[in-house]
């Protein structure tokens, strides 16, 4: 076989490995970017799989076009050369688009920590009762699996699933799944309040109010302890935007 064909088929071998893998990367780890700016998880493995669509055929066709770079090689030791210098290149534009590819998503975040949280339709609206039955059901699933697969693998589509529910109610009475972990928060606030209540209606003593709130934060947290060591690792992370 022609030296200038194991030539091509090195290069592009080795070209659709290297795009392949970076696209991969890219793809996987974009995606928690997008799902802090897009509440609509749907909408950003959209955006997050247009963006790999547009990577690859940037790549790919500045890899086909560059393909006839250099002459016909006379030995081996000049297609090896030729094919190094091929890649080399191939390999700066793949680094180029990957640091591109990161600023745009950096763009695309930055003006989500400058705006406020909305705010949840559900609760500014008066629910039924069929729509309170709907959302404690959905939040029952949720806290299920968080505790079962964790925060990050855990979508709103598998939550509506688990509660029985559309997608669409899911995102009507939780806007994403960080509403969903406020809502925990708020949830054990209110059972809180409603433990220590007539405690402090009783007693006046400001030890013994101290120890019965203690004591109350205790007990109303108990049923969910797992479900707080599950999340814990995500909440604690600096990039998360919980």
């Amino acid at each position: 076989m022609d030296l200038r064909l194991f030539d091509y088929a090195i290069y592009l071998t080795a070209a659709a490995i290297l795009t392949v893998w970076v696209s991969s990367t890219l793809h996987k780890n974009g995606r928690v970017f997008l799902v802090s700016v897009f509440p609509q998880e749907g909408l950003a493995d959209s955006i997050n799989h247009l963006l790999v669509v547009g990577f690859y055929l940037i790549n790919l066709g500045w890899a086909a076009l560059f393909i006839n770079a250099g002459g016909s090689p006379q030995s081996l030791a000049d297609m090896v050369q030729e094919t190094v210098t091929r890649l080399g290149v191939v390999l700066l534009v793949l680094g180029g688009m990957h640091f591109f590819n990161m600023f745009v998503l950096y763009l695309i975040r930055r003006p989500k920590r400058q705006r406020p949280t909305p705010v949840n339709p559900s609760a500014v609206q008066p629910l039924t009762a069929r729509g309170e039955h709907s959302r404690a059901a959905i939040f029952d699933a949720a806290l299920a699996l968080f505790q079962e697969r964790g925060y990050e693998s855990t979508t709103m589509r598998a939550i509506a699933d688990r509660a029985g529910v559309s997608l669409g109610s899911s995102y009507h009475y939780f806007a994403s799944k960080e509403h969903l972990v406020l809502e925990f928060y708020s949830h054990t606030h209110q059972l809180h309040l409603a433990a220590i209540g007539p405690l402090l209606a009783r007693e006046q003593d400001l030890a013994a109010r101290l120890r019965g709130t203690v004591r109350a934060v205790v007990v109303t947290c108990e049923p969910f302890h797992d479900f707080a060591g599950a999340i814990f690792s995500t909440v604690a992370n600096p990039a998360s935007p919980l």
